[in-house]
């Protein structure tokens, strides 16, 4: 059995000179040996990355900085590179626009400070052409002798073809309905019916593991379909309500408000200018009101 032991330091991680310089270590029984960036692929090799890259599972680690030190090939290329030697060393910052970032790292931090391990959050996730899509990621913490040294997780596409239900949460087809269908209406009958549970049974069954009730979990989905809206096209929030399943709005500016502290529109000031859009139609993979 072995451990992979990151290293405490916190100085900016320099990506031209990081492939030399010791970055975590590698435990085997009573032994521990330091190793680098490039090192640790070739063991990570022999250990089962090989396996996850050809399942194509989109899984990576984090440091306590949130910086990459570790994603599969199939998670680089689905963002865009050719190696993981390119994202090695980057964070959320330098590969989604801000309003994405801030909730990464909301959660991320959550798993840092608390040691949360979140499970099957739906979330939009850059896709290889600069669209979005919608994903379910799971993370929890890494240790070392106790104490949280960094995050990994698994990333898993909501998108019809790519969905795997065998061998994940029962609850796995009520959230994907959730971000299937999430502009109209949605109620506990139909979700419990998609996971094959009666209403009370799915209720407590989805509190158990995602610590909130199906109701909030479905608000936040929506809350994040506002945020992409607001901050990559000029609709107005009448047609943004309707487009993520608020009833209209003043329904969706009091749930915004309450859940980010600013209003939509000042929410949108504040981003609209830093994001990047990419090149034609901005509802290639959103499907915020379009079909799959």
């Amino acid at each position: 059995m072995f451990f992979v032991i990151f290293s405490q330091c916190q100085a900016p991680l320099d990506r031209c000179q990081a492939w030399t310089q010791p970055c975590c270590s590698w435990k085997f029984g009573d032994h521990t040996m330091a190793v680098t960036i490039d090192q640790s692929f070739d063991l990570l090799h022999g250990a089962g990355l090989d396996a996850m890259n050809e399942l194509g599972v989109l899984y990576f680690v984090k440091d306590q900085e949130r910086r990459f030190v570790l994603c599969t090939d199939a998670l680089v290329h689905h963002l865009g590179y050719r190696s993981p030697r390119q994202v090695i060393g980057l964070r959320d910052e330098d590969l989604s626009p801000p309003h994405l970032v801030d909730h990464y790292r909301r959660y991320d931090e959550r798993i840092l400070q608390h040691g949360e391990r979140i499970v099957e959050l739906v979330e939009l996730v850059r896709n290889v052409n600069g669209s979005f899509d919608w994903f379910a990621t799971t993370k929890w913490p890494l240790r070392q002798g106790g104490a949280i040294v960094g995050i990994a997780g698994v990333i898993r596409s909501l998108r019809p073809a790519h969905s795997v239900r065998d061998g994940l949460l029962p609850l796995t087809p009520a959230i994907e309905l959730m971000a299937e269908a999430y502009q109209r209406k949605l109620d506990i009958q139909e979700l419990a019916s998609a996971a094959g549970m009666s209403p009370s049974y799915f209720n407590r069954q989805f509190k158990k593991h995602f610590g909130t009730t199906p109701h909030r979990y479905l608000r936040s989905v929506r809350l994040m379909a506002v945020d992409e809206l607001l901050c990559t096209t000029d609709l107005p929030l009448s047609a943004i309500a309707h487009q993520t399943g608020f009833y209209d709005q003043s329904h969706l500016s009091n749930e915004f408000t309450r859940h980010h502290g600013v209003t939509p529109l000042e929410y949108r000031r504040r981003n609209l200018a830093e994001v990047r859009l990419p090149p034609g139609p901005r509802q290639v993979k959103l499907r915020l009101d379009v079909s799959r």
